[in-house]
């Protein structure tokens, strides 16, 4: 059967879509989603059940000693003995998990398995005076994990020296083996407790790979890998190393301590605010007890980040555009951010409450070529209201479609709209539509094109309602749209 070219279109973009996907859904799946016995499973179950009951006794009483199934937490010493077992990986296997509850069958990927439960490893660290932090979660557009840092060590028995556990994996892209940087306490996040099913559970305890430490960003780890390394960057690049020591079903205990025991933080919370203004454009401030870290220009905020990272410090940015800031300013700011959101810069937190994220101003240019495009995004046309008053603007939908001859053509619709509660009614009003006409939904994706002299509120304000559950993409253009082709647009349905 031949499909139509636009059904050709839509089937390529589900599919890219999934490719896409793919890595993560496999690495977030549901309660016993891998064959039993694949991988493996642990066999040293029944000598870490004694450890436990040693343990049990011989710390009896003692407020200062957290005795869980397969560990041991001390306040005085700030230290964590975790029991695991190794699995049956081979030197030079790929490696996704380095340490994963011992219920998961995801052994074929994992270094380790853990007799402690992800929760209570994450109860035995605030035992010891941490604070989880926040975990990866693009969808929230949070691009980074943050947490203060945990060292974890490897002691084979009593006797063999401790290694970090960083030394057991080579990085095929340098040739070396990970830098011991240390992992993030992000925690997993809990399910809400009105959830039909697993309310109120512990992720990383109820959902496959049951992660404790990952070598990837995902939202379901107890600890997170310090950088900025989505599964599709580094799968594959990570594997066993083929000189460390690693025997498979090794019985080891690690040690889990906090990077800093002198009651020091190495994550910094900081402010920048973009200001209008030639002389003093830029505040950074330390988030949230407002106190200025750098007053001027940005120039100066620069050298109050080089200052806080050579001193150790991951500097987690909350980026405030104000008002009246012309969008060419904010464009250019955006940019010099770019620039140094990297795993030796700053780490941008997720945009304030009706601001953008600062990507927003960084769109591929190719993706304003329709006649590429998969799928067509809503576009909005804004421009000042008459005598300079409140703005306006035309959405536009384009479609590609094919004509009595056979070949692909564009068609558009567009309506005026002159508020954002008319914006969000036209966007629900025709996705309504599409649905009971069983057409193709339109993504939650906006391409806004404004003028560079437009305060950065107004646009803002204008497209605060256009995805109400805060889903959406937004895209911003700094230059007119091109509304072609003319022949072919049309008022929308009313």
């Amino acid at each position: 059967m031949r499909l139509p070219r636009a059904m050709k279109r839509s089937w390529l973009c589900l599919l890219s879509g999934l490719i896409l996907c793919l890595p993560e859904l496999l690495a977030q799946g549901g309660p016993g989603d891998t064959p039993a016995g694949y991988g493996g499973s642990p066999m040293r179950r029944a000598e870490s059940d004694a450890w436990d009951v040693q343990n049990q006794e011989r710390h009896r009483g003692n407020g200062d000693k957290l005795v869980l199934p397969g560990l041991v937490a001390d306040r005085i010493t700030q230290r964590v003995d975790l029991r695991a077992e190794t699995t049956e990986l081979e030197k030079g296997a790929i490696i996704e998990f380095l340490l994963i509850d011992q219920t998961c069958g995801r052994g074929y990927e994992s270094l380790l398995w853990s007799f402690a439960k992800p929760s209570d490893v994450h109860r035995a660290l605030e035992f010891i005076g941490m604070k989880s932090g926040e975990p990866y979660h693009p969808d929230a557009l949070r691009f980074w994990p943050k947490g203060e840092r945990v060292n974890i060590t490897l002691q084979q028995d009593n006797e063999s020296k401790p290694v970090r556990l960083e030394s057991l994996i080579l990085d095929n892209r340098t040739g070396k083996a990970l830098d011991p940087t240390g992992f993030m306490f992000t925690g997993s996040y809990r399910l809400p407790k009105e959830a039909p099913t697993y309310g109120g559970a512990y992720a990383a305890d109820t959902f496959e790979p049951k992660s404790i430490a990952s070598i990837f960003n995902m939202r379901l780890t107890v600890l997170d890998i310090p950088t900025r390394s989505p599964q599709r960057d580094v799968y594959g690049k990570l594997v066993l190393h083929p000189e460390a020591w690693f025997e498979p079903h090794a019985l080891v205990t690690l040690v889990l301590e906090p990077q800093h025991k002198d009651g020091g933080a190495r994550t910094i919370d900081l402010k920048l605010t973009f200001q209008k203004g030639p002389t003093e454009p830029v505040v950074l401030s330390e988030a949230p007890s407002g106190n200025e870290v750098s007053k001027g220009e940005f120039t100066q905020a620069l050298a109050a980040f080089g200052r806080l990272t050579e001193a150790g410090h991951d500097l987690f940015v909350q980026l405030d555009f104000a008002d009246d800031l012309p969008l060419h300013r904010a464009q250019t700011y955006a940019h010099l951010i770019k620039a140094i959101d990297k795993d030796a810069g700053i780490r941008v937190e997720p945009p304030m409450k009706g601001q953008l994220f600062y990507e927003a101003f960084s769109p591929r240019e190719e993706i304003l070529d329709r006649d590429k495009r998969f799928v067509h995004p809503w576009e909005l046309n804004l421009k000042p209201g008459k005598d300079g008053g409140e703005l306006e603007g035309t959405l536009w939908l384009y479609r590609t479609e094919d004509n009595d001859a056979g070949d692909e053509q564009l068609t558009a619709s567009h309506w005026p709209v002159q508020s954002s509660q008319a914006l969000a009614k036209l966007i629900r009003s025709e996705n309504t539509r599409r649905q009971a006409s069983e057409e193709i939904a339109v993504p939650a994706a906006l391409f806004v094109y404004a003028e560079p002299a437009m305060a950065y509120g107004n646009v803002t304000r204008f497209i605060a309602d256009a995805f109400p559950k805060g889903n959406g993409t937004v895209y911003l253009f700094l230059q007119p749209i091109e509304t072609t082709p003319a022949p072919n647009a049309k008022p929308g349905p009313k």
